[in-house]
């Protein structure tokens, strides 16, 4: 698992690797709940594929939108995420 963060410096040390990553193409969704319903996200992301003839492959990226804070836990209902599963391309 790896943390990814934005930044508009780039960090030097501290135990810190910058990597880019690279574009995608990938089946999203858009999750609106707590996190222990996420299994609905990763669902229809899956019968998506299915029903499309997409073939997944790893590694899927979650986006954490907005969730708990720092100090606050906030309203998990509230709770957004992006799930990417990058596709197969057909050539």
């Amino acid at each position: 698992m790896e943390l990814c963060v934005p930044t508009a410096e780039t960090p030097n040390g501290n135990g810190i690797t910058v990597k880019d990553l690279p574009r995608i193409k990938a089946v999203c969704a858009t999750h609106i709940d707590a996190y222990e319903t996420m299994n609905y996200a990763y669902e229809a992301i899956d019968r998506y594929a299915r029903e499309n003839r997409l073939t997944l492959q790893p590694l899927f990226r979650e986006v954490y939108i907005k969730g708990t804070g720092m100090f606050l836990k906030g309203n998990p209902k509230k709770y957004i995420t992006e799930t990417l599963f990058p596709i197969k391309e057909v050539k």
